[in-house]
């Protein structure tokens, strides 16, 4: 999870790290991510594949700093 959120180059502690993450299937990632930024969430990075998970996924933050989760089954 780190290195999908752009964390892994920080300490393994406990405050540098994310410890949970709120998870949300969405039917369309990319069509989420749009939306949520079109409202002013910043993203840690654009939508991506997954392929070892089997998801294509986006992550974010919510105003105190929370990991969230949008994703989607990768279609097979």
């Amino acid at each position: 999870m780190a290195e999908a959120v752009g964390t892994a180059g920080q300490p393994s502690t406990r405050g540098e790290q994310d410890t949970a993450a709120l998870v949300l299937t969405v039917d369309d990632v990319d069509a989420a991510y749009a939306r949520l930024r079109a409202r002013g969430v910043a993203f840690a990075g654009a939508p991506a594949n997954r392929d070892a998970w089997g998801i294509r996924v986006a992550h974010f933050r919510d105003p105190d700093g929370n990991l969230l989760e949008v994703f989607s089954p990768l279609k097979k």
